[in-house]
């Protein structure tokens, strides 16, 4: 902790906590991409399933 207030200071705030800040998506973002992702999953088993009931 001294060794972080020594270098920026009481009150800067720490770089890589402001980064990571920057770099979280939203949850409405995050839940978007779960979202397709899971969509994109069922629709793969979808298709191996027909494809299984063809042949």
């Amino acid at each position: 902790m001294k060794i972080e207030e020594a270098l920026f200071g009481k009150n800067r705030q720490k770089p890589w906590s402001f980064k990571k800040k920057k770099d979280q998506k939203s949850f409405k973002e995050q839940l978007e991409e779960s979202m397709n992702n899971k969509k994109s999953e069922l629709q793969k088993q979808a298709k191996k399933h027909i494809l299984d009931i063809l042949i």
